[in-house]
């Protein structure tokens, strides 16, 4: 029984086959320890590509095409995820779920919630054209000037 799922048991076994193929892909693309220095100087657009290529061979094995609503959904749920991973690891659960692997909330589980988030957001700056960065930039400038203060960048 899902309990959480807004998905009846066959859509949602689908659903959680597809997204253990891509945890399978991101898992076979994991870097080695001295790969991770080279990752670290990648830029935002870099990760933009890359993102674009896991999308590419995502949609290759995906049983239908995610559609820009399912990416939705998608970003829903990891961010639920990342949020129940900060709560575990701020002690707000009860010690029994201490164990359980879909509570662990160790930096890189945290981290992996991150990623999942913005390879989401990615892919909907893309579905609408947007140049993600840009928006990024424009909008922390908006607020800069709301609190007052002239942005330097």
């Amino acid at each position: 029984m899902f309990t959480d799922s807004p998905f009846v048991l066959v859509q949602a076994e689908a659903h959680h086959r597809s997204h253990a193929i891509i945890e399978q892909v991101f898992a076979t693309c994991a870097p080695s320890p001295a790969d991770r220095i080279v990752i670290m100087s990648k830029t935002f657009a870099d990760l933009v590509a890359i993102t674009r290529q896991v999308v590419v061979a995502f949609d290759e094995v995906e049983r239908r095409p995610w559609t820009i609503e399912v990416t939705a959904l998608e970003l829903a749920k990891q961010v639920g995820d990342l949020s129940r991973r900060i709560l575990a690891a701020e002690g707000y659960y009860l010690a029994d779920r201490d164990q359980r692997t879909e509570y662990a909330a160790r930096p890189e589980d945290i981290g992996d919630e991150l990623a999942d988030i913005l390879y989401c957001l990615i892919r909907i700056s893309d579905h609408y054209a947007i140049d993600l960065e840009s928006a990024h930039i424009d909008a922390r400038r908006r607020e800069m000037r709301y609190v007052g203060r002239e942005p330097n960048f």
